[in-house]
């Protein structure tokens, strides 16, 4: 992979190249992501995590390891061919995913793939033993959380890396090496993005001293993550220009590339994981008198259609149901239609009174009936006339861990002028047990209680919405620490993070899977782990 270096010329360019040129984190966080890849994947929950029976356990244990080793090592060699594919030639820029790796070619590739797999550099790392259940781990003092070193107007990424590695059973899945089954097939671009946050959580959490490229800064441990932006510039290079960029932005594309790179549908294309999801089904028409298993069987329906194109963990954890409607006035039929979605984005009020909005009241805003105009007339399909339809958005299924965007950007007039102001309104809800039920229809149906928890919160501090500073404020097993790049500050366990700063809220549902093997791994033709309860035929 080759990566092109923006314009030098360019003077609003403030990211130091020249060091990403230099540092290679991947040499060192790699081996650690690879190795425990082919531990944990030779271990029984791994049977678990492939489907098979624990009654055949030393057959099927040495399939599991032989699987886990064929596909470790067709990343390694992905990765390396990507290291050596770098263009040396270019005196701006000879950046090597895997510079040290590739120098070590000529002992032999069997052999450093054996040295990944089979040494035991991670027998004394504290994460290791927390993740295999070690009682005395957590009696330990916790080494302070890791930062996340600002490379010049780069603080909206490190608040979205920080909330995002907190959401515990997505990332414990990428530590354990998990998603080494699921990566997909497309070659080095394709699982590069994967590999690359893989890298960057071994960085963050728990590494052992001696294999972590952290270094300690005026606000603790922390460490610059060159090779993220290296694979930024070169798959979403609008985001890596230099320039202060949008948080939510970079959350948003980054799960949409980790669900393309750990897509279980194989070769098939991966659509609809963006705020306008592409259409799932063609619309269904229901009568008033509808009632709720039959608009859940549409609803499933849609939902299958979907898993088709995309089955990833990022489905499994991050992605819901809304329904949209139209309804004629005069016949009283409904078009509905079931899409996916992967945040849920709402817009806040310019002037709410006191200056105070409920997180309550703006769902409700987002989910209230309209009347399309005149000039917007819809055309019933059922009775054919142009009629002036009732259309309504309703959330259907909720996902284990939800992402709530609050816009809080709004558009003012002014003559022929027309620019941007940022609302700074304060919205209020409960940091745990918000119910959402009430907030959901009537007729949609839910396996578990509809209770979220508050577990990360990106902030926006700054006047305007093109400028300021970004930073993160998450929940760990000792409390609520604040990220401002390198720095990381406790708050206490009891600290209120609600505030007219918040950005971007992430929610996970009391019910949601604390443990990989837990969560259900969506597929077509296994309806009882889909979100959806229907009468299976």
């Amino acid at each position: 992979l080759s990566f092109p270096i923006p314009c030098k010329q360019n003077h609003r360019l403030r990211i130091d190249y020249g060091r990403l040129n230099s540092e290679h984190h991947l040499s060192i966080s790699l081996p650690c992501v690879l190795h425990r890849s082919a531990a944990h994947l030779s271990q029984v929950e791994a049977i678990t995590h492939l489907g098979v029976s624990v009654v055949s356990a030393p057959a099927a244990l040495q399939t599991v390891v032989a699987q886990a080793r064929m596909r470790v090592t067709a990343l390694v060699s992905d990765a390396l061919r990507a290291g050596q594919s770098v263009d040396r030639s270019d005196s701006n820029y000879s950046h090597s995913f895997l510079s040290e790796f590739s120098r070590e070619l000529a002992d032999g590739e069997d052999q450093i793939l054996d040295r990944f797999m089979n040494c035991g550099t991670l027998q004394d790392d504290e994460l290791e033993r927390i993740l295999q259940g070690d009682p005395t781990a957590s009696l330990r003092q916790p080494r302070p959380p890791c930062g996340l070193a600002n490379l010049g107007n780069t603080c909206f990424v490190n608040a979205a890396l920080q909330a995002l590695a907190h959401c515990t059973p997505f990332t414990t899945y990428m530590l354990q090496g998990l998603f080494a089954l699921d990566v997909g097939s497309q070659g080095p671009a394709g699982c590069i993005v994967a590999l690359v946050y893989a890298a960057v959580l071994h960085n963050l959490f728990g590494l052992a001293e001696g294999q972590c490229s952290s270094t300690l800064g005026p606000g603790g441990r922390c460490f610059a993550p060159m090779d993220f932006m290296v694979v930024l510039s070169r798959f979403q290079p609008y985001l890596a220009t230099g320039e202060m960029q949008d948080s939510q932005e970079l959350l948003a594309w980054l799960l949409g590339a980790l669900n393309e790179d750990l897509n279980r549908a194989g070769g098939a294309n991966v659509v609809g994981l963006d705020a306008s999801p592409l259409r799932a089904t063609s619309p269904c028409l229901l009568g008033m008198s509808g009632g709720p298993r039959e608009e859940e069987r549409h609803a499933a329906e849609a939902w299958f259609r979907h898993l088709h194109t995309n089955r990833s963990i990022v489905v499994d954890l991050f992605q819901g149901q809304l329904r949209s409607q139209l309804r004629c006035p005069s016949c009283k039929i409904r078009s509905v239609v079931f899409d996916p979605f992967l945040y849920l984005a709402l817009p806040l009020p310019a002037r709410p009174p006191h200056g105070v909005v409920s997180l309550d009241e703006l769902v409700r805003h987002l989910c209230s009936e309209e009347c399309l105009d005149a000039a917007n007339l819809w055309v019933c399909p059922n009775c054919g006339e142009h009629v002036e339809a009732r259309k309504k958005l309703d959330l259907w299924k909720l996902p284990p861990i939800l992402m709530v965007h609050l816009k809080r950007t709004s558009f003012v007039q002014e003559g022929h002028c027309v620019w941007t102001r940022k609302l700074n309104c304060l919205v209020e809800f409960p940091q745990e047990r918000f119910d959402f039920r009430p907030l959901l229809p009537p007729e949609t149906i839910h396996k578990d209680p509809q209770l979220y928890d508050l577990i990360a919160v990106v902030d926006h501090l700054g006047g305007t919405v093109d400028s300021g500073h970004y930073t993160a404020t998450c929940r760990r097993p000792d409390g609520w620490w604040e990220f401002n790049d390198s720095h990381a500050k406790y708050l206490g366990a009891g600290a209120n993070v609600v505030s007219n700063k918040n950005y971007v809220l992430i929610m996970e549902r009391r019910s949601a899977p604390t443990e990989p093997h837990a969560i259900d791994r969506q597929l077509p033709n296994e309806p009882h782990a889909w979100p959806h309860l229907i009468d299976v035929d």
